[in-house]
């Protein structure tokens, strides 16, 4: 039974919370992005995108392992825009970080060394993701649901389709006044590489190529709807097909984040970006991996949502489907149900007093 006594300690020691200023304060002018754990590169580039921007008044980067943030932390704060970039480290630090938080992102913990250099099979490498974040997730949504519940929790850590619905439920657990529309999978990259892969098929300009997608963000879940896209009425079958096992081919590679630094980090950006406008009142469109009944048995599901101040607050509809486009969805059904039967049986054995 999952239960509120230890989730969050009340004490943090002085050693696991440092912060390049005494005080960071919050303002409501902006908006504070939490990024919890990831990959050093993909941190550090998503960090200085989001620096860049105007629309944050904190940038907090909450590391459990001890790599040296100070200095990166540092280097950033002298790039001359309003918001403040700080970082936590140590695990007693994470709830520390969550304060006041508006957005939180959750990103990939480092595959070990001597895993990444096994070359694992698709479904291996999947299943040691799993393996690897399903229990930082789990730290991170008990936190999140006694810290900050009112915030946006996005989740890019893989597998997306089985992170989702783990986050939420035991964050829902803790505290009931989690609702599901906070918390939302991340998917923009796959919809990216689909319009990159379709516009350098076709030969036409990136920004005339537009792919709705749909499904889920695995290689037998993703679901290019091509048949709305009027630039693929040349296409044949056959041509079709092959764009999507080209695409999944892509997904297999870019399973790991470590492998497109720089591409995850400007797809997290964009996201990121359009939470905090959502979270500002204004009605932000994004596809990504959301609460609906779109398909039987998914309690998530790849869409075109809205966004708003407090998460998701419309799905649209799925158009009209091929009959090829109406198989893949029924095997994506197929799949995204065991991924989800994998985020069950994980929180049916999980107890925050481990």
């Amino acid at each position: 039974m999952l239960s509120r006594a230890s989730s969050v300690k009340q004490l943090f020691r002085p050693t696991n919370v440092i912060s390049l200023s005494r005080s960071v304060r919050h303002r409501s002018d902006g908006v504070k992005v939490v990024l919890v754990g990831g990959q050093s590169t993909l941190e550090v580039n998503l960090a200085l995108m989001l620096k860049k921007s105007n629309q944050f008044s904190e940038i907090c980067i909450y590391d459990s392992n001890t790599r040296n943030l100070k200095g990166i932390c540092a280097d950033l704060n002298t790039i001359h825009t309003p918001s403040t970039v700080t970082y936590r480290q140590g695990k007693h630090a994470l709830e520390e970080s969550l304060q006041n938080a508006n957005i939180v992102m959750i990103l990939d913990q480092n595959l070990p060394p001597e895993e990444s250099k096994k070359s694992p099979t698709p479904e291996a490498l999947e299943t040691m993701f799993f393996n690897l974040n399903a229990e930082f997730c789990s730290k991170v949504a008990e936190a999140y649901a006694t810290i900050c519940p009112g915030a946006i929790l996005a989740v890019a850590a893989q597998p997306v389709n089985s992170m989702t619905p783990l986050i939420y439920s035991i964050a829902s657990k803790i505290n009931h006044n989690v609702t599901i529309n906070r918390v939302v999978g991340f998917t923009l990259k796959d919809e990216i590489q689909a319009n990159i892969l379709l516009s350098k098929k076709l030969q036409k300009p990136i920004n005339e190529v537009k792919v709705p997608l749909t499904g889920g963000s695995s290689k037998t879940t993703i679901i290019p709807l091509l048949s709305t896209v009027k630039e693929a009425d040349t296409m044949s079958e056959d041509e079709i097909k092959n764009f999507i096992e080209e695409l999944r081919r892509v997904k297999e590679k870019q399973l790991s984040a470590q492998s497109s630094p720089l591409s995850s980090a400007s797809a997290l950006y964009r996201f990121v970006s359009s939470l905090a406008m959502a979270f500002k009142g204004q009605e932000v469109y994004e596809r990504s991996y959301v609460a609906c009944d779109l398909a039987p048995g998914c309690k998530f599901f790849v869409a075109k949502a809205r966004f708003g101040p407090a998460g998701l607050q419309l799905v649209e509809p799925l158009p009209q489907l091929s009959e090829y486009e109406q198989a893949l969805f029924q095997s994506a059904i197929f799949h995204l149900r065991i991924d989800l039967k994998r985020a069950n049986d994980f929180v049916k054995n999980y107890s925050v007093d481990k």
